[in-house]
């Protein structure tokens, strides 16, 4: 199994140069600074929700609310953090989690295929969005704009985000962490489950770690566009 997973991440590896290879050639100017950082600023908020979808699919599963979760906490977001302050970035991170556990709980305890679950949990959410914000809008205060878009003596705030959020992302998939149970899961659940694995207390973590990361995502996102939609 570890020959067969180092053999995929090298795939992935040459594959992405391969891709950045093309895209030199076809823009030579594409890693200029100013273009990366442009680059890095609006392809954060779906690295996230990757990130999130990538934990669910070790295990053997499948999210496709996620991105329906995304828009609903990201209006959640333009329509509390100003009235609320840190309690509208707190309910917008529990919204998050909130659908993450949401899915986990209806697959794990429901016993239904995560795919059924999850493409019902998008039409639910993509609903409350439209419930809260029929229209693109809100108000995003300025510290969230700066905070997502802006700089420190020409050091983008962005990278601090994708660092600590990195961080956390491999601490979990760590083997001796929770990461190790995910990807036994995934190769063999039955397996995994003799082993002494709960899988069921894993697969709720799992989703509700992919419901955090696409919470952060929204808030990156939200500052990003400085509205909701």
């Amino acid at each position: 199994m570890r020959r067969r997973w180092q053999s995929t991440t090298w795939t992935v590896i040459i594959l992405d140069i391969l891709l950045l290879g093309i895209l030199v050639v076809i823009d030579p100017q594409f890693f200029e600074y100013g273009n990366l950082i442009t680059f890095v600023i609006d392809s954060t908020p779906l690295l996230f929700v990757a990130l999130g979808q990538t934990l669910v699919v070790l295990t053997g599963g499948i999210d496709l609310s996620l991105g329906s979760l995304l828009g609903l906490v990201n209006v959640v977001v333009a329509t509390a953090l100003v009235p609320y302050g840190l309690l509208g970035l707190a309910i917008s991170i529990g919204v998050g989690i909130f659908g993450g556990l949401a899915a986990g709980l209806f697959i794990v305890y429901g016993r239904l295929q995560p795919i059924i679950v999850t493409l019902a949990l998008s039409s639910v959410w993509s609903g409350l969005s439209l419930l809260i914000l029929p229209q693109p809008g809100g108000n995003v205060p300025q510290w969230l704009v700066l905070g997502t878009t802006g700089f420190i003596s020409g050091f983008p705030l962005i990278l601090l985000i994708l660092v600590l959020v990195l961080a956390l992302f491999a601490y979990v998939l760590h083997p001796r962490s929770l990461g190790g149970h995910i990807i036994a899961i995934g190769a063999n659940s039955t397996g995994s489950i003799y082993s002494g694995i709960s899988a069921t207390r894993v697969i709720i973590w799992t989703y509700l770690l992919a419901g955090l990361l696409t919470a952060i995502g929204a808030i990156v996102l939200t500052g990003n566009t400085g509205s909701g939609d």
